[in-house]
């Protein structure tokens, strides 16, 4: 397992120098077929490093966000589509590789809302005809069932972690659908 970490370790670091020189040379080189040339080596790169971890959960989890993520997300940054290129141009590095390496996305602040209507018409807020200049803000949903999956979660990863200590002792089949189970486990 030690090893294996060791791996682990070795293909996040080459992630990230390798999307450093994306984030670089997006700033440099015209988008199009000239960006695409640049990004095409690492795109390959991200294909074959996933095959460096022996485990089906770092290598599988690891491959679904290198392989397959971030080298859709390349792509698209290559032609200024997708959302690497629909963010600020300002954006540090760390925000760019977390946004190309993991399905998330980045809140645009909003424009300030200007105190007074331009036109001065009251601003109608339902059909009724009613008015209101501040709507109440949409409260969130309690947290407590989102909590209690959490920690179902988590112990399922603390269980699946210590089951991965007698493996040798486990039908490959049964690895492979504990996994599949652990990965679809849905809200």
């Amino acid at each position: 397992m030690e090893g294996e970490m060791k791996n682990f370790a070795k293909v996040w670091v080459s992630v990230f120098i390798s999307l450093s020189y994306c984030y670089a040379r997006g700033k440099i080189v015209p988008r199009g077929i000239p960006r695409l040339l640049c990004m095409l080596p690492i795109v390959c790169l991200f294909l074959v490093l996933p095959l460096n971890l022996s485990s089906a959960h770092l290598g599988g989890t690891s491959a679904f966000f290198v392989a397959w993520l971030t080298n859709f997300k390349l792509l698209l940054f290559a032609f200024s589509k997708g959302p690497l290129s629909s963010v600020d141009p300002s954006l540090p590095l760390g925000s760019f590789v977390a946004l190309a390496c993991f399905p998330i996305k980045i809140r645009q602040n909003p424009p300030p809302k200007s105190s007074e209507n331009p036109q001065n018409k009251p601003i109608p807020s339902d059909p009724n005809g009613k008015t209101e200049e501040h709507p109440a803000p949409k409260k969130p949903k309690s947290g407590h069932k989102s909590r209690l999956n959490y920690a179902v979660k988590g112990l399922l990863v603390a269980l699946l972690i210590r089951v991965y200590d007698y493996r040798q002792h486990i039908h490959i089949n049964s690895r492979f659908e504990f996994t599949l189970l652990l990965f679809n486990f849905k809200n």
